[in-house]
Parts: C-alpha cells; structure tokens; sequence
C-alpha cells in the first residue's frame, strides 16, 4: 500500500511499506518479540509484547489494536471497526530508539460484551516512519521515507479457558475433516481460533494463501482442494499459542 504526503518542511513521504506478521528476531530488523499473543480474561496489570528496533534508525511508533476477520485472517479496514473495542494499548505513541526494545500493555476495558465461551480474534498494528531531517539548505526536496505497519494476531480468552490448550495437544485431534468434491470442510467443535500450519488431502498440502483462512471457534470453514487432490485422507498440523506447529493429526 502506499501513500503519499507533503510536509511543510520539504520533505515527501514517497511510499508506504506495509510489511504483516513480521518479527525482528533477524538482525537488523523491526517488528515484534512473538508472532501471537493471548490475552487472558481479567489479567491483572495487563498483558505484555514488547516492539523490538534492531535498527539504527530511531521510530516514531503508533500503536493500537485492530478488529480482525477470521475468514481471511487479515485485520479489518475501517475506522468504523476499530470503534469500541474492547482493548487499549499503552504507550499509544513513542518513539523508539535505535537498537531498543518498547514493552507494550495491553488493557482490556471493563463492560465488554466478548463472548464468554469462545475465543475473540483481533490484531496487534504498529506503525513506524523512520525519522529523518530536512534537506540541507533548508530548501524544498523530495525523500524517500519506507513506513512499516506490522501485526499479529491477538486472542482474547474467556475465564475458563486454559493459556495454553493448544500447545498442550488438547485441540488438534478434535478437528472434523470433510472432503466433498474439490473442497475440505473442518469442523471446529472447540472454543479457540485454528490456525493451520499444514493442512494436506491425498498428499497434496494446500497453499499458504489458503490457509490463511482461520476456523472459527464452535464454527467451520471450507477449504478449496489443490490441483491433484485425491481421496479422502487428510493431514494436518496448527499453530499453537507460541508460533510453533503440533504433532501431525490424520484422519482417513
């Protein structure tokens, strides 16, 4: 995406780099300390992330929660979505230094109407433009400026629901597969967001753009099958609440 505004002092934001689901765990790089976070119902003090700058550029940082589609598994557009919801993030603005880390808090307002029984998605979205001076000679100029926006998911849990069902294996062995034709129906019967990994029918893994397609709590989703896809045997791992895939799952 990009965009492009005038400053008074000269300078020219030339494009916007939208850069999603990133982390800075590589050298040199920015973004977050995780690639998911829960939020447990009621937590005390909040729930922390922390945006790491492994730059040399200081970043001014805007950070916010944003609604989430499931469906496509991207955040949803619209100042209208972001109205009432249910979380804050503190600090909202900072700047960050080059070669350091910036806890982020998350709050959860009281008086929300989150169902209690299921998993609530959203996303996470930082904002950072490099800063940077004006031309020299105080005349007018054009610069190119890259902004990084990036986010990972976030996933409000109900009391009663464990932090970590889905890295404890409670959860992908529960999941209904259901081939019909050229497409794969899962069933959910569980209270948290699926996110597949790997997801395979026949031997044939569908692609990543597929699947990110998440399945519903308590709900289902359908899947269009790969070129070659035969049988009915399906495959399949997701990612738990740290990023990393379960054990394979198989139903025949």
């Amino acid at each position: 995406m990009n965009r492009h505004a005038h400053v008074l002092s000269g300078l020219m934001l030339g494009s916007l780099l939208m850069l999603h689901a990133l982390t800075a765990h590589a050298a040199g790089g920015f973004g977050f300390d995780r690639t998911r976070l829960v939020v447990m119902a009621g937590s005390r003090g909040g729930t922390l992330i922390t945006a790491i700058n492994g730059t040399n550029t200081l970043y001014p940082l805007q950070s916010r929660v944003e609604p989430a589609d499931g469906a496509t598994g991207l955040p949803t557009e619209g100042k209208e979505a972001r109205d009432g919801l249910p979380f804050l993030v503190t600090p909202p603005l900072e700047r960050v230094l080059p070669q350091t880390r910036l806890p982020l808090r998350i709050l959860e307002k009281p008086g929300h109407a989150l169902a209690p029984d299921r998993e609530a998605l959203f996303f996470i979205s930082v904002k950072a433009i490099p800063a940077g001076a004006a031309p020299e000679g105080g005349g007018e100029g054009m610069r190119l400026m890259l902004a990084l926006q990036q986010t990972v998911k976030l996933f409000w849990r109900p009391k009663g629901l464990a932090e970590d069902a889905i890295y404890r294996g409670e959860v992908a062995p529960l999941l209904k597969m259901q081939v019909s034709g050229t497409t794969l129906k899962v069933t959910n019967p569980t209270p948290y967001f699926i996110t597949f990994r790997e997801l395979s029918v026949g031997g044939k893994p569908l692609d990543t753009y597929t699947l990110r397609a998440m399945v519903p709590p308590k709900g289902t989703q359908t899947y269009a099958l790969p070129a070659g896809a035969a049988g009915t045997s399906v495959t399949w791992t997701i990612t738990d609440e740290y990023g990393n895939p379960t054990k394979v799952q198989e139903q025949r």
